[in-house]
């Protein structure tokens, strides 16, 4: 009897998202109740709140700070003719502060930018606890964040630093969970994080676009698989943040006649020249770089593949790539004048590393860990980010 010969099923490329302990956690339900999380942000936050407030009484006041209150008193002082709208930028913090009466404003800004730092503080500390890191790893970790004067000084003295870098944060674990595993909702998160982290610091705006470049790089082998997610995936990204700017934007111009005046005057009205910039933009860029040996670290180790095992060579390159996009768009971004601090740029450096550290790691990557977070802390005691200029004279403020 002659057989049926057989059919050849043809080999399709096809991608189905895994549950990889080793990039899926983002450390969201840690503590187990909502009750337990915040009260975890409450109590991490008192420290910055003592902080702000010992600094306010003592009567310093950083230029961001001073700014943002001097644009509120200017929008109270001008809305019934909206003549101040190119001042209200950001419209999420300004806008609020104009409602408050004067003397009520140095403390809102204490107590909103202490809450943001301890909620940021918080995520972090969530991510490395979840991803079950032995806990001298942990405390070497946050130590690396806390040593520098960065978080301490925007949580007092920016806040519109401060804020616009928590909801980045929480942009980025929506944003890990809808490019590595075709999360709608993370995705959604990570989209409307980004329009509200506008409303607070235009830094979203450069943030928002190495999102959108680097989901293919990071996710390259989902991206390949399925090449139409790659325009739906900047849609997703991308169209919240860009309502908010371009509808703020006309607004502006609608109100003022100005359409971008409200970028540079959220910086107080300074206009940057394109050629000088250059040089100053790529000093603060190899800054951040150099006081983040924990962001180099992480880097090499997945192109080795130490992070990240069982990926083909291609695959490793690429989605190092792409964790080093943020560098380059931080350049461009402060070339081109969207001005936000090296205290910004370092802080974004060393949060990125603890989205891609995997869970339970061996005994050699924590020590090269800890290594490098322990050597993050000494360039940060003896190296300040901010400059020893402007941490000089905000600790004799201090003490």
């Amino acid at each position: 009897m002659a057989s049926a010969p057989s059919a050849t099923r043809a080999r399709s490329r096809t991608w189905a998202p895994v549950r990889s302990r080793q990039w899926a956690w983002t450390g969201a339900d840690w503590p187990s109740t909502a009750s337990r999380r915040w009260a975890l942000r409450l109590l991490l936050a008192l420290p910055f709140a003592a902080l702000a407030f010992w600094v306010t009484h003592l009567g310093y006041s950083s230029s961001p700070r001073t700014l943002l209150e001097q644009h509120a008193a200017a929008v109270r002082t001008g809305w019934h003719d909206l003549s101040a709208a190119q001042l209200a930028y950001p419209p999420l913090l300004t806008g609020p502060l104009a409602l408050l009466p004067t003397g009520w404003r140095p403390a809102a800004q204490s107590i909103v930018g202490a809450f943001a730092a301890g909620t940021l503080l918080s995520v972090y500390l969530a991510r490395l606890v979840v991803a079950r890191l032995p806990a001298p790893l942990i405390v070497l970790l946050c130590a690396a964040l806390l040593g520098d004067s960065s978080l301490w000084y925007l949580s007092a003295q920016d806040l519109s630093g401060i804020t616009s870098l928590l909801f980045l944060t929480l942009a980025l674990g929506g944003f890990l969970r809808f490019a590595a595993f075709a999360e709608t909702e993370g995705g959604f998160q990570a989209g409307l994080f980004l329009a509200v982290a506008f409303g607070c610091a235009a830094i979203a705006l450069p943030y928002a676009l190495w999102l959108i470049i680097g989901a293919p790089l990071l996710a390259v082998r989902r991206y390949r698989a399925e090449p139409a997610a790659i325009p739906a995936t900047a849609l997703v990204l991308g169209f919240p943040i860009a309502a908010a700017a371009l509808g703020w934007t006309f607004t502006v111009w609608r109100l003022t006649g100005n359409s971008f005046n409200w970028l540079t005057d959220s910086r107080g009205g300074a206009y940057r020249d394109v050629r000088s910039s250059f040089g100053i933009a790529l000093r603060d860029t190899a800054s951040s770089i150099a006081h983040a040996p924990l962001y180099l670290l992480v880097a090499a180790l997945i192109l080795t593949g130490t992070i990240g095992s069982g990926y083909r060579l291609f695959v490793r390159a690429t989605i190092t790539l792409g964790f080093f996009i943020p560098v380059i768009i931080l350049f461009f971004g402060d070339w081109l004048g969207f001005g936000y601090s090296r205290m910004t740029s370092f802080l974004l450096l060393t949060l990125l590393p603890a989205a891609t550290i995997p869970a339970r790691p061996s005994r050699t990557l924590c020590l090269l860990l800890g290594t490098a977070a322990a050597l993050q802390l000494a360039i940060a005691i003896t190296w300040p980010v901010a400059g020893t200029a402007t941490v000089d004279s905000w600790m004799r403020a201090i003490f």
